[in-house]
């Protein structure tokens, strides 16, 4: 299989016969801005091409050393899809239709107003060329860029999640579908990906239809602005820290950190702080005692002195 690396930016090989009419073309073509180049037979077609293969070929069929089917047969198999134009004489439209067929982008007969019409054409044709260049070009920058976010989702140490929401007939959120999970997601909740996608959450964790986490959800899934919140959930028995955003209406996307080791170290160092606030309670209330006991000891032994 051939790549179609060729890119149009108006040049025109013309590969004609009558030298005078492929003068002709050429200066028509010249003068609406196309850079040309000619050739008279197609072993010389083949080379000219091979040195430049961004050019649009306007080919005669009838050539003395080949046919015009030959010659987009040799480049085709070295270079893939060749853009070309027929030109070719009257009562020969059989043959253009044949051409057609290898993949011409269109044909012209050498009849009255030939000249205005072939430049018409490859005009069009020049014009289709470079919509089909940009075309390629985006759909590539697609690819790699979802090749990157494929990279990401798959590695990202934090759990991806993506969903679907679920309304009643008032368009308020009551539940959510999941639709893909990555690894880190399935390692974090220890929910498999494949086992929950296309379930409602409601069915993988029942009980949790019609939550606020739901609702919060059904928000930002409607229209709303991206949220990043903490939150306990009971049927996991974990606290997680949640950044959720919509990537179009409808749907929302979960990032997850699970943060349950952190809450629990946080409630041990609570609870010691706790711990040593009233130990210091217990020690500012002992050295009251003390001081007041002192202070009682210090005036009996004055009335003794008296």
């Amino acid at each position: 299989m051939h790549k179609n690396d060729w890119k149009i930016e108006g040049h025109v090989l013309v590969v004609e016969d009558d030298e005078g009419l492929n003068r002709l073309i050429c200066n028509n073509l010249t003068s609406a801005g196309f850079e040309t180049a000619s050739a008279v037979n197609g072993t010389e077609a083949l080379k000219k091409f091979d040195a430049n293969r961004s050019m649009l070929l306007i080919l005669d069929h009838i050539l003395p050393d080949m046919t015009g089917s030959q010659v987009i047969e040799q480049l085709t198999e070295f270079h893939g899809p060749i853009p070309f134009i027929v030109i070719t004489g009257q009562g020969d439209e059989k043959t253009a239709v044949e051409m057609m067929k290898l993949g011409a982008r269109d044909y012209v007969i050498k009849e009255q107003d030939f000249m205005g019409r072939l430049l018409k054409v490859a005009c069009r044709v020049v014009e289709q060329l470079a919509t089909e260049s940009k075309l390629l070009w985006t759909e590539a920058q697609l690819q790699e860029s979802e090749k990157r976010y494929r990279t990401l989702f798959e590695n990202s140490l934090n759990g991806i999640a993506f969903h679907s929401i679920v309304t009643n007939d008032e368009g308020e959120p009551i539940d959510y579908v999941f639709l893909e999970a990555n690894q880190s997601f399935e390692d974090i909740t220890g929910l498999k990906g494949k086992e929950i996608a296309g379930r409602r959450v409601s069915e993988v964790m029942p009980g949790t239809e019609n939550s606020p986490l739901t609702k919060m959800y059904g928000r930002v899934a409607l229209g709303g602005e991206p949220l990043s919140v903490e939150q306990f959930v009971a049927p996991l028995n974990k606290h997680y820290r949640i950044i959720v955003f919509s990537p179009c209406s409808g749907e929302f996307t979960t990032v997850f950190a699970d943060i349950t080791e952190l809450r629990q170290a946080q409630e041990v160092i609570s609870e010691q702080s706790e711990g040593t606030r009233q130990i210091e309670q217990i020690v500012a209330a002992l050295e009251e005692r003390t001081e007041k006991l002192r202070a009682v000891q210090e005036s009996m032994t004055v009335k003794e002195y008296l």
